[in-house]
Parts: C-alpha cells; sequence; structure tokens
C-alpha cells in the first residue's frame, strides 16, 4: 500500500511539474508581439528574440525573486521620470574644496551600491529599471545634467531578462505569477554551474552611477582577473576601464575626481542570506577602523571600509552612507499564519516525518505556493522542495524566528558598522531602515500628500522599489543632505509616479 502511494504521489508531482514548466505550449500560450519596434530616444529599435532567451530564467539570484510560468515579449517604453527643476538648487557646500581639478566646475556626483542603488526591479536589471534607480531620479532633482548611466546599448535594453504579471495561475496558488521577458536582452548564455552571465559588454566609457547589479563587495578590492572569475555583472562595470591596477571599484574611483557621492552597502549580502545563496554571516571586526593597522590588518577589513578608507575620505569629496533596512518586512514574504493554518489543517505530520522544511520557509517561491494552493492535493504538498536538504528537528522552525535571526542580526552588524563611519569620518547616515519601517506600518504620507505604502513602494516583484519607492528614497537622501550639508535641494513631487 505504500508504495503505491508513492507512485500515485510521484505520478502527480510529474503532473504538477508539467504545469509549473515554461516549456508547456498547451498549458501557458505565448503572449502575442504586439509591437515590432521599440523608440528609443526618437529612434526605433527592432524587436530581437534570442535563440537561448530561456537563459534568462536560470539566473540564481535576481531572477530568483518571482515565479515564471512562462515567456513573453518585452518592449521598450520610456519611463516617466521626475524633470530637471529650471532653477537649480545651490550645491555650493556639497563641493571638494580639496581637488582643485573641480574648482569653478558644476557639481559632480558619484554614486555606490548594490542591487538597490542600481534599479533592479521585476527580478531583473534592464535599462528602465536604471533610469528610475533613485541615483538617476537625486541626480535630476539636484539638477545634475551629466549624470552618466551604465546603461546597455538600445538594441539590448531588457538586460538580464525582466518579468511581467500575468494572469495565468495553473498551478492555482496566491503568489503573483510572471511572464519573462526573451527579446533583446543583453546575455547570450548563463552558466549553469556558477549562475553567471556570459555575452555582457563592458562598459568603456566614465560612468557616475556605479552601482553594480550584483556583488560590489567583491569587486571593491578584488583584481581584474579575480573579477572576471566573479560576478559578470560586476566585471561589466570593471573589465573596460580598470584592467591595469587590479583595484576593482576602489581603482575606479581613485583615477576620478568628484566632489560628492552616496554609498549604500551591505543590502546584498541580505539578499544572498535571503535566496539562499550563503551559508553563514557576515563577520563584523571594527579593528578595521582604527588608524594603526598594518597592510595585512588592511586587506583583512571589510571591501566596504576599504573603499571608504582607502578611497572616499582621502578624496575630499563629501557624501553620505545608507544604512541597511529591515528587506524581512517585504511583501515578497508571505503572511507565516497562512502557511502555519496550511500546516495545521494538512500535513504538518506528514511534512515532519519526510524531514524537510521549505526553502526560508515564507519565501514566494513555488514551493510555497503550492502548499497554499487549493488545486494541489493535500498528500503531495510535503514532497515540493524536499531537495533544498533543510533538517526539520523540531516544529518551531516553521517560525520566522528561527532563521530569520541570522539576516537580523547581519542588518544590525552592518547598521552598527554604518554608524561608526560615520562617526570617524563624518558622513551623515541616511536612515533607509527608518524608511522602510514607516513603509511596512503603513504610516508615511509625504509633503505632496502622496501616502506610501506597501502597495505602491514596492515594484511587482515585492522585493525592489518601484519607480514611485526609488523617488521616496531619493526624497530621504535630499532630506539628510539638505539637514547635514545646509542645501536646499527640491524634493522630487511623488505624484508623477502615480500616473
Amino acid at each position: 500500500m505504500k508504495n503505491r502511494t508513492k507512485i500515485l504521489l510521484l505520478i502527480s508531482a510529474l503532473a504538477t511539474a508539467s504545469m509549473l514548466s515554461c516549456n508547456s505550449p498547451d498549458l501557458v500560450p505565448e503572449a502575442p508581439m504586439t509591437l515590432e519596434y521599440s523608440i528609443i530616444d526618437g529612434d526605433t529599435v527592432k524587436t530581437i528574440v534570442k535563440d537561448n532567451y530561456n537563459v534568462a530564467l536560470q539566473s540564481r539570484q535576481k531572477q530568483a525573486i518571482i515565479l515564471t510560468l512562462g515567456d513573453t515579449i518585452i518592449t521598450y517604453k520610456e519611463p516617466i521620470l521626475n524633470k530637471i527643476p529650471s532653477k537649480k538648487p545651490s550645491l555650493e557646500t556639497l563641493k571638494n574644496t580639496k581637488d582643485e581639478s573641480l574648482k569653478g566646475k558644476p557639481l559632480k556626483m558619484i554614486t555606490l551600491g548594490q542591487s538597490l542603488s542600481a534599479g533592479v526591479r521585476e527580478g531583473g536589471y534592464f535599462n528602465e529599471g536604471i533610469k528610475t534607480s533613485f541615483p538617476n531620479l537625486l541626480a535630476r532633482q539636484m539638477g545634475i545634467e551629466d549624470f552618466k548611466l551604465p546603461l546597455f546599448d538600445d538594441d539590448e535594453y531588457n538586460g538580464t531578462g525582466r518579468g511581467i504579471i500575468t494572469s495565468n495561475n495553473f498551478p492555482g496558488g496566491p503568489i503573483t505569477k510572471f511572464l519573462k521577458s526573451r527579446n533583446n536582452l543583453a546575455i547570450n548564455e548563463v552558466d549553469r554551474i556558477t549562475g553567471r552571465y556570459i555575452g555582457l559588454k563592458d562598459v568603456k566609457e566614465e560612468v557616475n552611477h556605479l552601482a553594480i547589479a550584483g556583488d560590489m563587495a567583491r569587486g571593491i578590492w578584488a583584481s581584474s582577473s579575480e573579477v572576471a572569475a566573479g560576478n559578470s555583472l560586476t566585471s561589466r562595470m570593471i573589465q573596460g576601464r580598470n584592467k591595469e591596477n587590479g583595484k576593482g571599484v576602489l581603482g575606479l574611483i581613485e583615477k576620478m575626481s568628484y566632489d560628492f557621492f552616496v554609498f549604500e552597502m551591505g543590502n546584498e549580502e541580505i539578499i544572498k542570506l535571503i535566496l539562499g545563496l550563503a551559508g553563514t554571516q557576515t563577520s563584523f571586526t571594527y579593528k578595521s577602523l582604527d588608524d594603526d593597522l598594518s597592510p595585512y590588518e588592511k586587506l583583512q577589513s571589510l571591501p566596504e571600509i576599504q573603499l571608504v578608507r582607502d578611497g572616499l575620505y582621502p578624496s575630499g569629496a563629501k557624501g553620505v552612507l545608507l544604512n541597511v533596512p529591515d528587506w524581512l518586512q517585504s511583501p515578497y514574504f508571505v503572511n507565516p499564519e497562512l502557511i502555519k493554518k496550511a500546516l495545521i489543517d494538512g500535513c504538518e505530520d506528514e511534512i515532519a516525518a519526510s524531514g524537510y522544511v521549505f526553502d526560508l520557509l515564507f519565501k514566494s517561491s513555488g514551493a510555497i505556493d503550492s502548499l497554499l494552493s487549493p488545486t494541489v492535493p493535500t498528500l503531495l504538498k510535503p514532497y515540493f522542495d524536499t531537495n533544498l536538504n533543510h533538517q526539520l528537528e523540531t516544529k518551531d522552525r516553521f517560525s520566522k524566528s528561527y532563521w530569520g535571526n541570522w539576516i537580523t542580526e547581519t542588518i544590525s552588524g552592518f547598521n552598527n558598522l554604518v554608524n561608526s563611519m560615520s562617526k570617524k569620518y563624518g558622513y551623515p547616515v541616511v536612515d533607509m531602515n527608518g524608511l522602510y519601517a514607516r513603509v511596512h506600518e503603513g504610516r508615511l504620507v509625504d509633503s505632496f500628500g502622496t501616502k506610501i505604502d506597501k502597495t505602491n513602494f514596492f515594484s511587482a516583484d515585492n522585493f525592489y522599489p518601484s519607480p514611485l519607492g526609488n523617488a521616496v528614497i531619493a526624497n530621504e537622501i535630499i532630506k539628510t543632505i539638505n539637514a547635514s550639508y545646509k542645501s536646499d535641494i527640491a524634493y522630487i513631487d511623488t505624484r508623477v509616479f502615480l500616473k
């Protein structure tokens, strides 16, 4: 009887898995191509479908955020942006008085960070997202007209691929489903072992927006060969302009003159923990902030510290540091009460007996979608995603606190580090943690009367901010700059992003 039950479960699992596959044309019809060309800055760009578009579905990180059921054509749409103010603000207090080459010139700003700053959203990194990232919105509001972005070529505007919400919901679960772009990608292939994108073109011209949609911490100090062997989105930013000195992002900014910087750090490490791509939390050693370190001790300090200590601070530039928000409160995570109810009413004992627990339990994955789906047989649910090998020792592991401690402790560690660097080097802190808390609690109404909450602050992936969310972040940075440097930058009118 037991063997017969296992066979039936296996047949059911295969049938359900076929519904989740993007290679089932009968179940997931291909969306029709509605436009043959995209219009970019007045020029036409032909829709190009790559034969191996399915590589966009294989990313181990950014695109793991969305649950994909198929593919579609996504043509380019010029995003809504805040207008550069006709009356430019006074930015004299933000000028770098140490660098003589900047004297008498318009303010030059650089921005450094990771996926949050880069403009990642909808499970991808693409030109529309880069243009609506908060660094670009901030630069426009400051009246900086020559803020260069690391855009993909016009015919590769979909970058690493992105998602668009679909009404198709064959698995029947409550999690939002997406179709992935299969046209105008900047990648040719994805390495199945490392997850690296293959085919990305290097950024060869100097850019001001230096945020990397990936592991910037590695890219801060890594040599050219090490970057090439690491994250391809990092090497894209570094390889074309910094092959000779082997210092990664640090080498780039050592060769640049700039007045002001915005530095976002730590979030990629948190994202890796959330997506199960890192097994241990980051170790924080504050000794690396001391002045009397040996050369060896300096090399052992966190890359973020190295960038501030050896790059930004010696340049004489003014700037701000962003602390880390609580990512665990994002709507990406399913309400734990729903899952507990599903376990109690359905198969808690069976899951415990199987010896496994779902990946990060509350994450918006196919496993959670199946668990909460009324169409998936109850007896089948314990067998979803069991290859993750998370042993279930006690029923307390169904609580958020079990696996969330690593993440919350790492967030706290980074924020303590940001505060320590602020105290040592004199850079004010933009309180992203407090901003996100107000968004999560639904108690943020800005000066334009726009009510900001989870429904509009986050993009469709429920993880990264929407264009409106990026405008809200830019305004938080403006608030800190004005208060700390006595500038008069006007806030971005968030109402334009509600259209």
